[in-house]
């Protein structure tokens, strides 16, 4: 990126990594520029739970669904990579919930009530991920 090391207080970078070649080079660029800063960062959840729906019941293979995304990450790989590149993760969530019959909870307040407390009780299998990271 052409801006000096340690330019900036905050970085956004959203809907984006899941788009460049190399992922790693993109989050050590964002922590080169950071002055001990904040990273929100976002990303297509690939284990969501229509995948793991689709993988355990349906017996179909996990893929992305996105002709452009090169990737899409599981938590696991996706904190792996922000930490590996010196971000300390401050904050995690996930926004969406993959529900077959979605038409019915948005009618219901019982049923969006529900919706909604699923994806508070599982945060990783949300459709988008949601990362707050601070650069030391």
């Amino acid at each position: 990126m052409p801006f000096r090391s340690r330019s900036f207080n905050i970085a956004v970078c959203t809907e984006v990594i899941e788009h460049v070649p190399n992922d790693v080079l993109l989050l050590r660029e964002i922590y080169r520029i950071l002055d001990k800063g904040f990273l929100i960062l976002t990303t297509p959840n690939l284990y969501t739970f229509e995948a793991i729906f689709r993988k355990f019941v349906l017996r179909k293979e996990v893929k992305i669904n996105v002709l452009d995304h090169l990737r899409e990450y599981s938590w696991k790989e996706l904190a792996l990579k922000v930490r590996k590149a010196g971000f300390n993760i401050l904050n995690f969530s996930s926004i969406g919930f993959y529900i077959p019959c979605k038409t019915l909870f948005f009618k219901s307040r019982l049923l969006t009530r529900i919706l909604f407390s699923l994806q508070r009780l599982f945060p990783k299998l949300g459709r988008v991920f949601v990362i707050l990271a601070e650069a030391m």
